[in-house]
């Protein structure tokens, strides 16, 4: 688990987030960010699909565009866009 500042989500509440793969942002050799191990690595012509171990059960997708290459076993850094997020209560239901 851990803390986001999302606008319009009041502080403490328990929310699950969902992103899209290419809504979340991998830097190879950034000090910040939210840590990520990958364990797979997925190439489909330009486009590559990471699948990365955050510290939670199951795997984080990420899409990488272009030229940037991981290996499995890579530590990287994550950035995720609030308003790229989609937030959902605990009953499932969308707050934005």
């Amino acid at each position: 688990m851990f803390d986001v500042d999302l606008p319009g989500v009041r502080p403490g509440r328990q929310v699950t987030i969902g992103l899209r793969p290419e809504s979340i942002a991998v830097n190879p050799s950034e000090k910040a960010g939210l840590p990520a191990t990958v364990e797979t690595v997925e190439r489909l012509a330009n486009i590559t699909f990471a699948y990365l171990n955050i510290g939670l059960p199951g795997f984080l997708t990420v899409q990488i565009m272009g030229e940037m290459h991981v290996t499995n076993g890579q530590g990287v850094q994550l950035s995720l866009t609030p308003s790229a997020l989609h937030v959902f209560d605990k009953a499932g239901t969308a707050l934005r």
